[in-house]
Formats: structure tokens, sequence, C-alpha cells
């Protein structure tokens, strides 16, 4: 009897390059390419190398990659290897969008295909900003992301003050305040992101002390007013607007509340797929299973543009 073996994924391959001013990394299949560009940015207090852990089968990014997709990671503005600029207090969701969006058109000029917004947690934020404001992707992969009704109920929901609450949902208040009120809950405009470890959004995963490690490696600056922006509903507006499919994946213990509200807010949106990692919290790249949303990304990502 003759033993048939997996034939292993072709590697990615990875180059790091600069794009509008920001520092990327580009991952091409060594195989065949399905005509999808993945533009990636990270959460708050997290680089772009939160979707490329250095450790063996901790790589998002790589993962994707050997599923024929192209997939770009991208450090915002003043987070991981990209420039500072003379006042990060000018870092709002607009101008970091902008920023951003200034990369993924330079970059989609090279690469072309079908580009696909992904993000994670304030990423996710950032990239529905981006879609609003530029229209750049043909769809959307928002991990760790909810625009919920009952946003008031979360956990994360009663780390807000008083004046917080005062602006909450209200895009044009949130504008017209957020440096105020960042200044205020912060002090700084770029402090120390403390994300990776915290036991709230790991919400009691088993993750190897290795994996732990790789993920310190990914720690940065969070942009103060992006971060509060963020948890404020700052996005209320936007995500109204979505007129691509788009594509919510959470943890079965994420910090977003009830995701499955989220299809009530996206009016505009022709085709919308929830998907919740079981046992999973926020940062999802380190659950034991992260390889299923992986792949579920991967899947839906196929689909968009055809």
């Amino acid at each position: 009897m003759t033993t048939v073996r997996p034939v292993p994924a072709p590697v990615a391959r990875r180059r790091d390059v600069v794009a509008a001013g920001l520092a990327a990394s580009v991952f091409e299949p060594a195989g065949p390419w399905n005509g999808r560009v993945l533009y990636c940015l990270p959460g708050g207090g997290m680089s772009r190398r939160y979707f490329d852990l250095r450790l063996p089968g901790y790589s998002m990014a790589e993962h994707l990659a050997t599923r024929g997709s192209v997939v770009v990671t991208i450090d915002h503005p003043a987070v991981g290897d990209s420039p500072v600029p003379d006042d990060p207090w000018g870092l709002t969701p607009p101008v970091v969008a902008d920023a951003d969006a200034c990369a993924v058109r330079e970059l989609h000029a090279e690469l072309g295909g079908v580009p696909v917004g992904v993000g994670h947690s304030m990423g996710s934020m950032l990239t529905v900003t981006l879609q609003a404001r530029h229209h750049l992707y043909a769809g959307l992969a928002l991990l760790g992301y909810a625009h919920i009704d009952d946003y008031e109920r979360t956990e994360l929901a009663s780390h807000l003050t008083v004046e917080e609450r005062e602006v909450l949902g209200d895009p044009d208040r949130i504008e017209e305040r957020i440096v105020e009120l960042a200044t205020r809950k912060f002090g700084r405009p770029l402090p120390k992101g403390t994300t990776t470890r915290s036991a709230f959004l790991l919400a009691g995963m088993p993750v190897p002390d290795d994996a732990l490690a790789a993920l310190d490696e990914c720690i940065a600056p969070l942009l103060a007013c992006c971060g509060l922006a963020s948890m404020l509903k700052c996005t209320s507006r936007d995500v109204r607007a979505l007129d691509v499919p788009v594509l919510i994946g959470v943890g079965e213990h994420d910090i977003t509340g009830d995701a499955r509200s989220t299809a009530t807010a996206l009016v505009s949106c022709p085709d919308i797929t929830l998907f919740e990692l079981p046992g999973a919290g926020h940062n999802h790249n380190v659950a034991p299973n992260r390889a299923v949303l992986w792949d579920r990304v991967a899947a839906w990502a196929e689909g968009v543009g055809s």
C-alpha cells in the first residue's frame, strides 16, 4: 500500500519596502498568484509584525501568501519602522488613514491585482476610515472589530470616562475633541503599547511562552488619538457608507461585544460575512486554532472581485 504524503505549500517570499514614506513588507507566493493583494494594518500598540510573528506557524502573512495571495503589511506613521512626524498629536484617524491610503495607492500601482483591506482592532477602524475616504478596496476583512448598539454593556466601554462618553458615537464631536481627550487619557501622543500580553485581550487563551515572546517583538507606540477614537465608535458614519463585501472576524471571547449586530450598521454593504473563532480572545494570531481564521480569510478573499 502506497502512503500518500501531503505536498507542502510553497514558501512565501518576503521583501521590505518603503511606500509613500511608510515601512511595509510584501509577501509573495512562490506558487501561483490568485490575483488578490491583501493590505494589512495593525492594531493599537502593535507594529506590522503582528501579522508576521517570527515563530514557525505564527505568521499570518506567510500563511495567506502560501494560499496564493500577495500580502502587504504596513506600519502606520510613528509606528514600527515608519518615521515619527514633528507633531504626533496630529495623528488623528483621518490623517493616519490618509497616510496609509497613500502607501496602499503607491503599492497598488506596482502590484496590481484586486486590493483587499485587512485590519486588526484599531487597524480595522483605520481600514474603515480609509475606505470611506478613498474607496481603494474591493473588499474588507475587519478582524477584532464590531459596531454595536449596546456598546455601553461591553467591558471595553467601562474604560471610558464621563467626558469620553459625551462624544461616544458622534464622529464630528470626536474629531473636534479627540486631541484634548487623548491628552487627558494618555498624557502623550505615543505612549508605549501594552496590548500584546494583556490578559484582557488574550482572554484565557493558552499561549506558549515563545509565542508571547514573538508578540513582544511587535510592541510599538500607541497612536493615542486613534486608539481612543476607536474606543469611541468614531466609524459610526463611515461603516454605514461601506459598499463592498465585508468579512467581520472575531474571537469567541473578543472585546468587541456581539459582533453580529454589525450587520445592522452595514446598510450599504452588499455581502456580509461573520466568522467567530472558537475559544479565541482579541489577539487572534496567537490563538491555538489561529490557522482556522486565516484559512477563512483566505477563502473569503479569493471570492472578492470575482
